[in-house]
């Protein structure tokens, strides 16, 4: 119980630092650093639990599989808010329509539904790693809408 809440505890303090955060460009574009981190650390996870031998290198694949979708969904999202922000700096509704389309790709059922290891306690690290990357997705879309205008 004390490892969920040293995961969870670095995504919420950068998440409560996007929303103090009053421009839009510079609440997104660090959203997507922490979306970076949060999937960084997914990986060394995985890393660590296929090494222990806790995941077989068969369900290995598809763990990193979620981890490349992941990166390119972040990359995507970061080419959208430079868009967003060449069209109207100004304006939060580009960069919340960004952030709700990072959040939904990383939460597509389909995706999630083969993030399935046999390792009870691997699983449940999986679990945790991949709520924590979508909730920085999440987070993302909600310090948005806090920033004047956001809604």
């Amino acid at each position: 119980m004390k490892r969920k809440y040293l995961v969870v505890f670095p995504v919420v303090l950068i998440l409560l630092t996007l929303a103090a955060c009053t421009d839009a460009y510079k609440t997104a574009a660090r959203g997507a650093d922490t979306v970076a981190v949060s999937i960084g650390e997914y990986i060394s996870n995985v890393d660590a639990d296929t090494k222990s031998g806790l995941v077989s290198t068969t369900e290995e694949v598809n763990l990193i599989r979620y981890a490349d979708v992941a990166n390119k969904l972040n990359g995507q999202y970061l080419g959208c808010i430079k868009a967003a922000g060449n069209a109207n700096s100004t304006a939060t509704a580009g960069f919340i329509a960004c952030a709700s389309t990072l959040r939904d790709g990383l939460n597509d059922p389909t995706l999630l539904a083969s993030l399935h290891v046999s390792n009870p306690t691997s699983q449940a690290r999986i679990q945790l790693w991949t709520n924590a990357v979508v909730t920085a997705a999440q987070g993302i879309v909600t310090a948005l809408q806090s920033i004047k205008g956001g809604k």
